[in-house]
């Protein structure tokens, strides 16, 4: 049953890691990964399992020192997804994930406070939430 659960992570999460990579090289593809990231996380067997893969998939983000667009890009669709209102969800995985950002935001090292930050900033100026969702789930 464990090496299941473990399989199935580990699956996910080069699922996962393979959107990302593919969302890292253009704007142009991310309403196509978001449609694949978002059909993932309904296809998961439990939204906790695909919340923890997803963020030890996204942790290397946070290591990453140099300002470069590709990296900017990965933020931008990350952001968009935590607040994509298609999957029933949303709520609960927009809540888990700002949880995940206020901890790296509070983090010793100082790329994963700003990579934090810049995300926090993504989703506060997202278009898809309304004002008072945004002070709320804030």
């Amino acid at each position: 049953m464990e090496e299941n659960d473990a399989e199935e992570a580990k699956r996910l999460m080069l699922k996962i890691a393979a959107i990302l990579d593919e969302a890292r090289t253009s704007y142009a593809t991310h309403n196509r990964k978001l449609k694949e990231l978002s059909l993932l996380r309904s296809k998961s067997s439990s939204h906790s399992h695909f919340f923890s893969a997803f963020s030890k998939t996204l942790t290397p983000l946070f290591d990453f020192q140099r300002r470069l667009a590709s990296a900017d890009r990965v933020v931008f669709f990350v952001s968009a997804f935590a607040v994509a209102t298609t999957a029933a969800a949303s709520d609960e995985f927009l809540d888990h994930f700002l949880k995940f950002l206020l901890a790296a935001a509070a983090a010793s090292n100082k790329t994963a406070r700003f990579r934090a930050c810049q995300i926090v900033s993504e989703v506060s100026n997202s278009p898809f939430l309304s004002v008072s969702e945004q002070i709320f789930n804030l």
